[in-house]
């Protein structure tokens, strides 16, 4: 019997150790575990931020759109950049990255970032596409926080639209298409640890209206139009075009004694009846053997008028009024409403009021100008466009002597008539301008030329003169870009 109970003992011994090796291997197993568990967690959570820094900055694009759309038109682009014909590295970029679009005339990438170990940013100021103010892409960007990640976008291209039309940089000729931006997104916790998420961003221009003559509710027309390219050289019988667009988004109609040269789209109808439909010509053939684009119902895509923001957003308040009593030039200092903004100018009888501020747009919102003077435009540098918002035109109407902007091409000068009066353009002599009327009706009359393009909320052409449409003027049509990303990856450091 005390043989058996020694042998208990042993037993007891043995099955008491390996117990206590099983628990040892699972407390360390265990403790394993939960140091693995940490680091996931912690890997998780730092890919969750550079996740969250990634797309604040794709909303952020989004959101700031229309501040970096008209730098890619067709007008601007060769003259804020440079693009490669093959990717390299720029000389402000510390992250090696190779990318095909420099400053123009420099040799830094075109790049955003908050961080100064990726590089500088470099991006060219413009005019926001909806409201015509001034904007600095790199400053917004510095103000914008991206849950603290560090941001860095990078433009590694802009591929034009139609590449058959891009000619590439002076001296060759200016392109007739414009150029969407690919964008490159990195966001990172830090620059030499931490998780990093990057990807790519797809970009497609929108506009608002991309045709030369449009009437929200009705377009009318019973005067010829067609069209020409001012940037190629001034307007004649070699260069004129058959591209002259117009549409509607409810009616659209030529009266039957008028030739159409280009294309007519109506969300709602093309009116055929009596006295209405004149021909739609694609070229200049006698008798208009070629028709022309038409497009009639819901499925036409009959761009819109753009947006504005209210008056007293553009000014708060202004300088006053002013009187011009000799022959005087008046700029735009700034963009505080007290430069930009006046309450009443009135222009006297005999005299000539020069504007020439391309940097920053001008608002009046009483513009009185005498049958006999003139307001004429000497943009400044002599390539730019000054934008002339105005809410009220003493008598409803000007004239071509009394707009004088021959001197330029014709979206030099792109006026913004907020006002809800009807307008009268009329005259007999010639007027080269843009002008959209998103408030009110506009009626061409008398027998003078119009060259640019006119938008309004209903446009009747009722006088014995001819449009003519401006084909490179509809880089001021540019609203937006549609922005979606793709291709997204991510690793830790």
């Amino acid at each position: 019997m005390r043989s058996d109970k020694g042998y208990v003992v042993v037993l007891v011994l043995i099955v008491t150790g390996v117990a206590s090796l099983l628990l040892m291997r699972e407390l360390v197993r265990s403790g394993v575990g939960s140091r693995t568990t940490g680091a996931s967690s912690t890997r998780a959570q730092a890919f969750y931020q550079a996740e969250r820094g990634f797309e604040e900055a794709v909303s952020w694009l989004r959101s700031n759109s229309t501040a970096m759309a008209l730098q890619f038109n067709r007008i601007n682009f060769y003259s804020n950049f440079d693009r490669l014909n093959e990717p390299a590295v720029g000389s402000n970029d510390s992250t090696e990255l190779p990318s095909r679009l420099r400053s123009q005339g420099g040799a830094n990438a075109i790049l955003l970032t908050n961080s100064n170990e990726l590089g500088t940013s470099e991006f060219p100021a413009g005019i926001d596409a909806t409201s015509g103010d001034p904007v600095d892409p790199e400053s917004m960007f510095a103000a914008a926080t991206f849950s603290d990640q560090i941001v860095k976008i990078t433009v590694v291209d802009a591929i034009p639209i139609d590449p058959s039309k891009d000619y590439g940089d002076s001296p060759n000729p200016n392109p007739e298409t414009d150029f969407a931006p690919v964008y490159r997104i990195d966001s990172m916790n830090a620059v030499d640890s931490g998780a990093h998420v990057f990807g790519f961003i797809k970009t497609h221009m929108s506009y608002n209206f991309g045709m030369g003559f449009y009437g929200r509710y009705l377009l009318e027309l019973s005067q010829p139009c067609d069209s020409y390219i001012s940037n190629n050289g001034p307007y004649s019988n070699a260069s004129k075009r058959a591209n002259c667009s117009a549409g509607s988004d409810v009616e659209a109609r030529v009266h039957q004694n008028t030739d159409h040269y280009g294309s007519l789209q109506s969300n709602g109808t093309i009116n055929e009846t009596n006295p209405w439909g004149g021909d739609v010509c694609s070229d200049f053939n006698a008798g208009c053997p070629n028709k022309g684009e038409t497009c009639e119902g819901e499925e036409c895509n009959v761009p819109g008028l753009p947006t504005y923001s209210s008056w007293a957003t553009y000014c708060p308040s202004n300088q006053g009024n002013t009187t011009i009593a000799a022959n005087q030039t008046v700029s735009v200092a700034g963009n505080a409403a007290n430069q930009k903004c006046w309450n009443n100018i009135t222009v006297n009888n005999n005299r000539v009021l020069t504007l020439n501020s391309t940097s920053y747009p001008y608002f009046i919102d009483t513009f009185n100008i005498a049958n006999n003077s003139v307001v004429a435009f000497n943009p400044s540098p002599a390539t730019g466009t000054i934008n002339l918002y105005v809410r009220k035109f003493v008598g409803d109407k000007f004239n071509g002597n009394q707009i004088f902007n021959n001197n330029n091409k014709p979206y030099q000068l792109r006026i913004h008539y907020l006002g809800t009066d009807p307008l009268v353009l009329n005259g007999n002599a010639s007027m080269n301008a843009f002008l959209v009327a998103p408030y009110a009706d506009v009626t061409i009359s008398g027998n003078f030329t119009f060259q640019g393009g006119i938008k309004a909320q209903r446009l009747y052409a009722t006088g014995s003169g001819t449009l003519r449409y401006d084909e490179s003027g509809d880089i001021t049509t540019i609203s937006d870009m549609n922005i979606q990303h793709f291709g997204v990856q991510q690793f830790y450091r």
